[in-house]
């Protein structure tokens, strides 16, 4: 697994580093969503996005990622009720 992030992390640095020789605009937004959207209406967030432009695939993306998901804590083997 470690292998294989360091791996496309040289290859994502190799393609920014091309795309800035050849003059191209680059962007990117880097973040571990795990713990984003615990708290978090779902339906609210997406409507956000898309009000500020985030549509289609990228919107569609999000809202995979987010289908199905829950939320539960555990402590001492003891289980808190399940957040959908």
């Amino acid at each position: 697994m470690a292998l294989e992030v360091i791996h496309r992390l040289k290859t994502l640095t190799n393609n920014i580093l091309k795309a800035l020789d050849n003059k191209y605009l680059v962007g990117g937004i880097f973040c571990n969503p795990t713990k984003a959207f615990d708290c978090v209406d779902h339906g609210i967030l997406l409507g956000k996005l898309e009000y500020y432009g985030i549509k289609g695939s990228a919107n569609n993306l999000i809202k995979s990622y987010l289908k199905d998901r829950y939320q539960r804590v555990v402590i001492r083997n003891k289980y808190s009720n399940t957040y959908y």
